[in-house]
């Protein structure tokens, strides 16, 4: 299994770094919604939307909310998204009492999926408009894969506590310090590359550290909605990962929140 994730990861890798850093933003634009588009055509499928017919019926509507983000002022649409995470917080950690929820409200799940796949696409497009956007997008990643590494390795190793037996057996507290440590240590090196003149970024630092813990929240949300579905992989497009959805799963809750931070405090 991990031969496959460094494999895959080793393939994806360039192309991504590729698309960040040499694509023009209207070129950007188009692969990242391609991007969330294959994800929604996964979402469909966990929703109980098999048929290829009602798959690419989501497709469309994702499409059409792409088009009306557009048009909608950029921090309103970050702060709803901030909003969406904190209630989708409490969703997880409180999954027991809200497990019928789930499973009786399929249109809550549709509209839900519609919406956060399209925050995503806002958020990571509106970081790739920033004065050194693309840099800021490679950190945003940095810190996900990090706090990713972090937490299998940690996990592995020390991990006894579980975070969310319920929803995602295999992580533990540790395992989410662990990834925190890592994505700190990345803030630390790339703050002291890029403020050499001034010093480390304490606020980069705090960034890098709470990224690692929305990170988590995304994963075990896409999880969450996988247990309703009852399987354990979003698909099996990418070798060693699953879906699409379960590789971009932390980016879910990362990007828009990531962007919105920078929009305040960074830039």
């Amino acid at each position: 299994m991990l031969k496959h994730r460094i494999i895959t990861a080793l393939i994806l890798i360039p192309f991504v770094l590729l698309s960040i850093f040499y694509l023009p933003l209207l070129a950007f634009a188009g692969v990242s919604a391609i991007l969330v588009l294959m994800g929604a055509w996964e979402w469909a499928d966990l929703i109980g939307w098999k048929s290829i017919f009602k798959r690419c019926l989501y497709l469309i509507l994702l499409l059409l909310f792409l088009t009306v983000l557009l048009v909608i002022p950029t921090g309103l649409v970050l702060f709803a998204a901030l909003l969406t995470w904190l209630a989708m917080l409490y969703f997880v950690f409180r999954y027991d009492h809200f497990v019928y929820v789930w499973a009786r409200s399929p249109w809550l799940r549709i509209t839900l999926g519609i919406w956060i796949l399209g925050t995503t696409w806002y958020g990571l497009n509106t970081i790739q408009h920033l004065p050194d956007g693309p840099i800021y997008l490679l950190f945003l990643l940095l810190f996900i894969w990090g706090a990713d590494t972090g937490a299998y390795f940690m996990g592995r190793r020390w991990g006894k506590h579980k975070l969310a037996p319920q929803i995602s057996p295999g992580k533990s507290i540790e395992g989410v310090i662990g990834g925190s440590f890592v994505s700190v240590l990345i803030a630390m090196i790339g703050s002291w590359f890029f403020h050499a003149a001034n010093g480390i970024s304490v606020n980069f630092i705090v960034l890098a550290f709470f990224i690692s813990l929305i990170s988590v929240l995304g994963d075990l949300f896409e999880s969450m909605i996988k247990r309703q579905a009852g399987v354990k992989d979003s698909g099996n497009l990418l070798p060693g990962h699953g879906g699409l959805l379960d590789r971009i799963d932390s980016l879910l809750s990362t990007a828009p929140l990531y962007a919105l931070w920078l929009l305040l405090f960074l830039i």
